[in-house]
């Protein structure tokens, strides 16, 4: 994580190094990721990089966390206004707001989509998933407290299983050229209805 003089800079600068470093780890793969682009585009200096961040790694994982946390705001506001009267039409349509926040932030995304593949794989996917599974938690106990989803299965295991398929949705639909997204999220929820939906 950042050491605190990074977060001593002024915004301008703060908002300069993230946004090179951003479009550096978005359109490279991280070993070939370059810090010498990122400080020569943030117009800083290789050791000042250094004096707000441990190294590549730590810079990097910094991006994938803030990725992570600006795409969980976008969904928060959409979260507030559907109110979840119905979970799983509610849940399928923050699915929708999520795929479009991926069409309107590309480079989060493509950013997001790389944890999928780098070497830092495992700890780049675990912050991701504690960051989902914090937001998933809420909206599974409100569900199941107004009889929506069951109570017989592990709350844990709904919000590890639902914060899986969710992560990891968006590459089903890259290779499904021939299904639409609103297909595909109206099959994943009729999916997900039917295993965890109260009966009767």
């Amino acid at each position: 994580m950042p050491k605190q003089t990074f977060f001593n800079l002024d915004e301008t600068k703060r908002k300069a190094i993230v946004e090179a470093a951003l479009n550096e780890f978005a359109s490279r793969p991280y070993n070939e990721a370059s810090l010498n682009t990122i400080v020569a585009t943030s117009n800083i200096s290789k050791g000042s990089l250094y004096q707000y961040f441990d190294d590549k790694r730590d810079l990097y994982l910094y991006l994938i966390e803030r990725a992570g946390e600006v795409k969980l705001q976008y969904l928060h506001k959409y979260n507030s206004t559907l109110l979840f009267d119905d979970f799983f039409q509610g849940f399928g349509d923050l699915m929708k707001h999520g795929v479009e926040f991926n069409l309107a932030n590309p480079l989060y995304s493509k950013l997001l989509n790389s944890a999928f593949n780098g070497p830092l794989i495992d700890e780049s996917m675990a912050k991701m998933k504690q960051m989902n599974a914090v937001f998933m938690d809420g909206l599974i106990q409100a569900a199941i407290e107004k009889g929506q989803v069951r109570s017989d299965v592990d709350h844990e295991l709904i919000v590890y299983v639902l914060n899986a398929l969710t992560t990891d949705f968006s590459k089903y639909v890259a290779v499904k050229s021939n299904l639409t997204i609103s297909d595909a999220i109206d099959d994943l929820m009729d999916l997900i209805k039917r295993g965890l939906a109260i009966s009767g």
